[in-house]
């Protein structure tokens, strides 16, 4: 007879309640979740305290966040409690840069200090507010490279779908002081209809195409390990290839080492979270990097090894090209890119291994 489950029938409340100093990971749009405590609403500053919300949005927390002791206004839904073992994992996770989230964790574990601390000199009180995503902001999740490469895509496409049709056979009917004949109007006239039409199906193919790609990503969302791909390719990007930011310092290498090999050893794989996350990217990036901006890489050989970890990729992409074409797929079949896009006049078994998409190839004219 199995166990009794204590409180198995009782209805969980619906919102969470919080206390006064409990240590909490906060959301705020801009920022990854933030360690934090709870505090006491009538006892922070007056400016923080004209921030909260009014009306039905009044039920709310003020946060102060560790390390820089700014607040925020937050419904008990984008709250979580940690715990001393969340922390403790956090801080020891080799893969964890330095910075101040790390530091916002170390503080979380024992407070006490911090407190008399900001007490004895109250740092200048402000509010954090949710940031709004750009290109230019070095903190958040979108991948520079890989916009700008898809923007030019799509610039291309928009130019061959917008270009002219071709004139049409009445407009030109004369050429050298010769008449065109009635035949040779008319077949220009479908010409140019055909341009036309050829136009309207270009913009059609490329809604669907970005209809079908946010379709397969809003999946991915809510999937804890294309989460986590896509994590490994932001701090690699952060690391390696931000466009404002210096080559990385020497000491810091060891922690990549980390990444690296935690990548290395991930099984797991498939072609969508590669698509998702679009690592091979900034692995190819990684691996055309001058040594100079790559410390220590005698050491820890890393262009070498994001060239490695490419290839290996690449024989992911030409076994799931063997086993569709075995399944007999073929004709009729729209054939899906690597982000699985309907390609035009291709067929599913022919590019199941088609990486140019990806752009996860070291030469970007090779294809798998």
């Amino acid at each position: 007879m199995s166990a009794k489950k204590i409180g198995s029938s009782a209805k969980k409340p619906e919102v969470e309640v919080f206390d006064i100093r409990d240590i909490v990971l906060a959301k705020v749009r801009g920022y990854p979740p933030w360690p934090g405590m709870v505090v006491d609403p009538e006892a922070v500053p007056k400016a923080v305290s004209k921030e909260r919300p009014v009306g039905k949005k009044s039920n709310v927390c003020c946060v102060r966040f560790f390390p820089a002791g700014d607040y925020s206004w937050l419904p008990p839904k984008e709250l979580t409690r940690l715990t001393t073992t969340q922390i403790n994992a956090f801080i020891n996770d080799s893969a964890k840069k330095d910075g101040d989230l790390k530091d916002g964790y170390k503080t979380a574990l024992d407070p006490t200090t911090w407190e008399e601390e900001h007490a004895a000199n109250p740092p200048p009180q402000k509010k954090r507010k949710g940031r709004s995503k750009s290109k230019k902001d070095d903190d958040d999740e979108e991948d520079e490279l890989v916009e700008e490469e898809e923007e030019e895509k799509a610039g291309k496409k928009r130019k061959r779908a917008e270009s002219p049709a071709p004139k049409k056979g009445k407009a030109g009917a004369k050429k050298g002081g010769k008449k065109k004949s009635k035949a040779t109007v008319e077949s220009e006239d479908e010409a140019a209809g055909d341009g036309e039409a050829e136009g309207e199906g270009e913009g059609k193919r490329a809604n669907k195409k970005a209809k079908t790609a946010d379709d397969a990503n809003a999946q991915l969302e809510s999937d804890p390990e294309a989460l986590k791909v896509r994590d490994w390719r932001h701090k690699l990007q952060k690391t390696f290839l931000s466009s404002n930011k210096a080559p990385p310092k020497a000491d810091e290498m060891p922690n990549v080492d980390a990444l690296f090999t935690t990548i290395e050893s991930y099984e797991d794989i498939t072609i969508a979270y590669l698509t998702f996350s679009k690592i091979g990217k900034v692995m190819r990036h990684i691996h055309l990097l001058e040594p100079n901006r790559v410390p220590r890489d005698d050491e820890y050989h890393f262009r070498d090894r994001a060239k490695a970890l490419v290839d290996k990729w690449q024989g992911i992409l030409a076994t799931s090209k063997a086993e569709t074409a075995a399944e007999g797929v073929t004709e009729g079949t729209a054939k899906m890119d690597i982000n699985g896009e309907a390609k035009e006049g291709e067929t599913e078994a022919e590019g199941a291994g088609d990486l140019t998409v990806m752009d996860v190839t070291m030469d970007q004219s090779q294809e798998v």
